[in-house]
C-alpha cells in the first residue's frame, strides 16, 4: 500500500478519494498545492460537491452517482482555488473496487486553465485578424469615395472658396487635403486601439496627413500675406486657418496614440490635458452621448507618462460611449483625494493624489463583470469588437504611475472610474 501511496504523491494532478456518500476521505500533497490549500483539513471531511460553485455541482453529483454504479465519467468545469482565483479543471471519476464491490470513488483533477486561455486567445486573435483584414479593405474603398464626394460637395456649395480657387489655386488644393485629413482622422480615432501592428500603419497615415495639413496652413498664410483679399475673404481664411490648426493638433495626438513610446514620466496638469484632448474625445463619443467636462484648477501636477495616461483616458471614454444610449451623459472630472495612513494599504500608499474620473449614465455592470474587469482578454463585447485589453492597459498605466483605481457601478445605473495619481509639485 505504501508503494501505491508513493505513486499517488508523485502525480502532478489533484487526486482525491471520495466516500460513497460524496465526502472527501483523502487528497495527495500535489493536489493541495494545485488547490492552494494550506492544509488537508480544508479539504478532507468536506462534501466534494459543496466545494464547487452552484453551476458545477450537478456535474459533480452525476459523476459520483455514476461511480456508485460502477461507471467511469469525465467532465470539465470551473472552480476557484482556496485563494479565490477561478481555475478550469478536467476531472476523471471512477469507482474503486474491493471484493468486486464499489467501496469508494477516485477523482483525478487536472488544472487546464492555461490551456483554455491559450485556446481562447488564439481563437480571438484569428477572428480579430480576419475582421481587421476585411475592415482595412472596406476603409480603403470608403475613404476614396468620401474624398471624391466631399470635394464635389464643397466645390458646389462654398462660394467663398470658389472665389479663392480662381485667385489662389494652391490655397484651395491645401484645403482639400485638410478636409481629407479630418475624415481620415475620424476613422483613425475609432480604430486607435486595434493593436500595435495596426497602430504603426495608422501612425504612418496620420504622419502623411499631418504633412498635408501643414502644407494647407502654409498656403493659407501665403494668401493672407498677399494683401489681395477682401475683408470678407480674409475672415473666411482665418476660420479655415483655425480649423487646420485644430486638425494638426489632432493628427499629432493620434500619432502619439498609435506609436509605442518609452515610459517617460513628467509633471502633467490633468485639467489642461483634458482640455487639449477635448476635440479627440468629442470625436470619439460622437452622437452616442453628451460629453461634459468639469475640471478644477487644483489638478496639477501628476508625475505620469503623458502618452500612457492620455491613452487610458481615451480607453475609458470609448468604453463609456459603448455602454451609453442617446441622451446618456459622459462626464470627465478632475480633483484631489487624500489617503491617510489609517486608510492606506499595499495597493494605495498614504499621500496626496490627483483624480481623473470618467462617469457615465449607461448600462452599468454586474458584480460578476466588476470582479473580472481588469482580466486580460476579458470582454463583454461581441467577438471581434472588443479585445479585452483596454481596461488592463488603464490598470497598468495607473499602477505604473504609483496610483490606484476605484470603480463603482450598478447594473442599469451607469459606471464611475476614478484614477488616482500621486501629486507632485509643479516645479
Amino acid at each position: 500500500m505504501d508503494r501505491y501511496r508513493q505513486i499517488v504523491e508523485l502525480s502532478g494532478e489533484c487526486i482525491k478519494e471520495i466516500s460513497l456518500d460524496g465526502v472527501v476521505c483523502d487528497v495527495n500533497e500535489n493536489g493541495l498545492k494545485l488547490l492552494r490549500a494550506e492544509s488537508a483539513t480544508l479539504v478532507v471531511g468536506r462534501p466534494w460537491a459543496q466545494m464547487w460553485p452552484e453551476d458545477g455541482r450537478s456535474a459533480v453529483e452525476d459523476a459520483v452517482a455514476a461511480a456508485r454504479q460502477g461507471q467511469r465519467s469525465e467532465f470539465e468545469a470551473t472552480c476557484p482555488d482556496f485563494l479565490g482565483e477561478p481555475r478550469d479543471w478536467r476531472v476523471r471519476v471512477c469507482p474503486l473496487l474491493q471484493d468486486g464491490q464499489v467501496s469508494s470513488i477516485l477523482a483525478v483533477s487536472a488544472d487546464v486553465t492555461a490551456r483554455n486561455r491559450a485556446i481562447q486567445a488564439a481563437a480571438y486573435l484569428q477572428v480579430a485578424l480576419q475582421r481587421e483584414k476585411e475592415e482595412a479593405s472596406q476603409r480603403e474603398a470608403g475613404l476614396v469615395r468620401d474624398l471624391e464626394s466631399t470635394a464635389s460637395r464643397l466645390l458646389a456649395t462654398n462660394m467663398a472658396y470658389q472665389q479663392l480657387e480662381v485667385m489662389h489655386h494652391e490655397a484651395t488644393e491645401g484645403r482639400r487635403y485638410a478636409t481629407a485629413a479630418q475624415q481620415a482622422a475620424e476613422l483613425i480615432a475609432e480604430q486607435a486601439q486595434k493593436g500595435e501592428a495596426v497602430g504603426q500603419l495608422l501612425a504612418g497615415v496620420v504622419h502623411d496627413l499631418n504633412n498635408f495639413l501643414q502644407s494647407a496652413v502654409s498656403a493659407v498664410d501665403l494668401v493672407m500675406d498677399s494683401d489681395e483679399l477682401s475683408e470678407r475673404n480674409t475672415r473666411y481664411l482665418r476660420i479655415a486657418e483655425a480649423a487646420l490648426s485644430q486638425g494638426t493638433d489632432m493628427s499629432r495626438r493620434l500619432i502619439g496614440f498609435a506609436r509605442r513610446h518609452p515610459y517617460q514620466p513628467e509633471p502633467v496638469d490633468l485639467s489642461r490635458m483634458v482640455s487639449d484632448m477635448l476635440p479627440l474625445l468629442s470625436q470619439a463619443v460622437g452622437p452616442k452621448a453628451d460629453l461634459v467636462i468639469d475640471t478644477c484648477e487644483s489638478a496639477c501636477c501628476a508625475l505620469v507618462d503623458r502618452n500612457t495616461i492620455e491613452r487610458a483616458l481615451l480607453n475609458l471614454v470609448i468604453n463609456a460611449r459603448d455602454a451609453c444610449q442617446p441622451n446618456d451623459c459622459i462626464t470627465i472630472t478632475t480633483g484631489t483625494v487624500t489617503v491617510t495612513p489609517d486608510a492606506s494599504s499595499a495597493l494605495r500608499a498614504a499621500g496626496e493624489y490627483l483624480t481623473l474620473t470618467v462617469t457615465d449614465t449607461g448600462s452599468g455592470m454586474s458584480d460578476e463583470v466588476l470582479s473580472r474587469l481588469f482580466d486580460v482578454y476579458f470582454t463583454t463585447k461581441p467577438v471581434g469588437e472588443g479585445s479585452g485589453l483596454g481596461l488592463p492597459q488603464v490598470h497598468s498605466a495607473v499602477r505604473q504611475a504609483g496610483g490606484f483605481i476605484t470603480v463603482t457601478s450598478t447594473l442599469g445605473q451607469g459606471a464611475r472610474f476614478e484614477l488616482a495619481l500621486p501629486k507632485v509639485a509643479e516645479d
